[in-house]
């Protein structure tokens, strides 16, 4: 998701120095997925904040949703581990997107 639509990964750790681990991630499963099944992931920003990212994520499969979580996520530069804010390029970018759909085969 972010290194589609927002800012590559490898850019944020290479350039900027930054990471952004997971502080929280929860999940529910409501119907099982199996091998070889098409499944449609949509990503939601849920919010944010000047420090932390929550992201919703709904699984479907064949239109039926099977499951749905959340996760948050934090911003820090290599080498401090306390969190930091938000690049004003990641808002800007984050801002502009509402929801992302991905299919998965």
């Amino acid at each position: 998701f972010l290194s589609q639509f927002v800012l590559p990964y490898k850019e944020l750790i290479d350039i900027e120095e930054i990471q952004i681990p997971v502080t929280l991630n929860s999940a529910k499963y409501f119907k099982p997925a199996f091998y070889d099944d098409n499944l449609e992931l949509i990503t939601k920003v849920e919010s944010y904040s000047k420090r932390r990212l929550q992201f919703n994520y709904q699984l479907y499969r064949e239109g039926i949703l099977i499951s749905e979580g959340i996760s948050e996520h934090a911003f820090i530069k290599n080498g401090i581990l306390k969190a930091i804010e938000i690049p004003e390029l990641f808002i800007t970018r984050l801002s502009q997107i509402n929801e992302v759909e991905c299919l998965i085969s």
